[in-house]
């Protein structure tokens, strides 16, 4: 009887065999690979503490600040950060790290997961309490990210609500995907090749791109107080 080959693999039991393991092997690299931690309490809608101390910065987004550490309360950053609260009700997480594992402030950077599944940084642009934000070298679910916010985009949820769509022009970096003010002096050192022209918030936000801090200080995002 003529043998079967695929990739290597002989047909038969022992390949057969073979396969499995490997298979096996995969997956359980893939379940080691995620670490399971305690949340102690929730700092604001992109940053969490665990039971061991240790701080966690969420991957691949940025929410709304809420005063924390000598910052500026921003629009929206109480909501993010209830939003927050509220998808980790349990406490239990497993944690996911980047290429780079810890940010300049020795917070562990994320991939975040609840205890059945549900890919946290991807729920909470979803649920409109976050933007995305790239940020090399950890980017593997960058595409998936901005596909979440622009659903929340679409349907005007938490910081999209009140977002205007103007078109005053802003200028895009394409190597760090910022967006800036035309008269901001570091988005007038970005490189021409690097440069992209941007027609308002809403243009920016879709392609992908997060504000530069330096002249949007106090955020992009403007919530309306009820009477």
């Amino acid at each position: 009887m003529k043998e079967l080959r695929f990739r290597g693999w002989v047909s038969g039991p022992c390949g057969a065999t073979a396969l499995i393991l490997l298979i096996l092997f995969i997956c359980i690299s893939g379940i080691q690979a995620m670490e399971m931690a305690q949340v102690k309490w929730i700092v604001d809608g992109d940053t969490l503490v665990l039971e061991n101390g240790k701080t966690v910065r969420y991957i691949g987004i940025n929410a709304p600040e809420t005063g924390h550490s000598g910052k500026i309360t921003e629009p929206f950053g109480s909501q993010a950060k209830q939003v927050h609260v509220n998808l980790l009700k349990n406490r239990k997480i497993y944690l996911r790290y980047g290429a780079e594992k810890t940010d300049h402030y020795g917070r562990l950077l994320a991939y975040v997961y609840t205890q059945n599944g549900e890919f946290a940084n991807r729920a909470l642009l979803k649920l409109g309490a976050a933007y995305c934000l790239f940020r090399p070298p950890n980017i593997k679910h960058f595409a998936l990210l901005l596909s979440a916010q622009r659903e929340a985009m679409q349907q005007k949820r938490g910081v999209w609500s009140n977002l205007v769509r103007d078109d005053r022009p802003l200028v895009g970096n394409k190597r760090s995907y910022r967006f800036h003010k035309p008269g901001c002096a570091y988005g007038s050192r970005t490189r021409r090749s690097n440069r992209i022209a941007l027609e308002g918030l809403w243009e920016a936000f879709w392609q992908g791109y997060a504000p530069c801090k330096r002249c949007f200080p106090s955020g992009v995002f403007v919530q309306t107080v009820e009477k």
